[in-house]
């Protein structure tokens, strides 16, 4: 990596919650890069002021409490590399090689667990996750960030606070863009919120959820590196999933040994409502 460079964090929160979240998460990448410098840009500086005290705090002017927030503060940092984290992002390897991709790359990002094709784009062009961004801080990037706002406010007027809608434009934005661009595997922004699936040889160095005990969840999956690994959220996320075996006789199995699961769900979804149900009457 060439000397001189300098390399940064950056987080954005427009909310107090959100800087508590923050400062859970800048504690995991203290661990792994000791010294580094980092920006956050906040609606709420005093608390940030109190609970990161070793970064700069940056006042957010403004607040829209929604994903418009987040971008434009991208194109304002004070590093020539920089890795951005949502606040709900723990860190658990060292990024040292996303900063060193930056040599080559303009921007590296992370494939999202759902793949929603944007119309216009070809079909290859999926939903990506904006939860991790590393990137350079050069013009056409920055040029980027700021299209990338314009488009995200026109379509927030349009149709409202929609799920996902901040990574609908950014995937039509990329797609239009001219930037040099790096597709990361999923340790780099390993979702904990649906399915995952990491390959041999793969650890998790940063985990993206707010799931209770994430850490947990990274030194597990991470302590059987040297296996395939499926990650499942929850029971309900099992017994949804489509698993696919060359041998039909060997899927009949797997979804025999699944079965009680799937029966002992349903039951419990039947109980749970009719309560609800009868609680109701009740209290008529």
């Amino acid at each position: 990596m060439n000397r001189g460079v300098s390399l940064g964090f950056v987080y954005v929160a427009s909310r107090p919650s959100y800087v508590e979240e923050a400062a859970r998460s800048w504690s995991t990448v203290r661990r792994h890069h000791p010294g580094v410098e980092a920006v956050l840009t906040t609606d709420c500086p005093d608390l940030a002021a109190a609970l990161l005290p070793d970064i700069t705090v940056r006042v957010l002017e403004n607040p829209q409490r929604h994903h418009a927030d987040k971008i434009l503060p991208l194109a304002d940092s004070p590093f020539e590399r920089t890795i951005f984290l949502d606040t709900d992002v723990q860190v658990t390897g060292p990024l040292d090689d996303l900063f060193q991709m930056l040599e080559r790359y303009d921007l590296l990002v992370a494939r999202d667990p759902w793949g929603h094709h944007v119309p216009g784009t070809p079909a290859t062009v999926r939903q990506y996750n904006t939860g991790l961004l590393a990137y350079r801080t050069a013009p056409n990037v920055q040029a980027f960030f700021r299209a990338w706002a314009a488009d995200y406010d026109r379509l927030f007027a349009e149709r409202g606070r929609v799920p996902g809608l901040d990574q609908y434009s950014f995937q039509r934005q990329l797609h239009a863009s001219s930037l040099r661009w790096y597709l990361l595997s999923a340790e780099y922004n390993f979702r904990t919120i649906a399915p995952g699936y990491l390959r041999y040889g793969e650890r998790v160095m940063a985990l993206h959820g707010r799931q209770d005990d994430l850490l947990r969840v990274g030194a597990r999956l991470n302590r059987h590196a040297d296996r395939f690994r499926l990650y499942c959220p929850n029971l309900e996320a099992l017994a949804a999933m489509e698993v696919v075996f060359p041998s039909a006789r060997e899927e009949r199995v797997f979804r025999l040994c699944l079965w009680p699961i799937k029966t002992a769900l349903r039951l419990g979804h039947a109980a749970s409502t009719g309560w609800r149900v009868l609680r109701g009457k009740s209290g008529r």
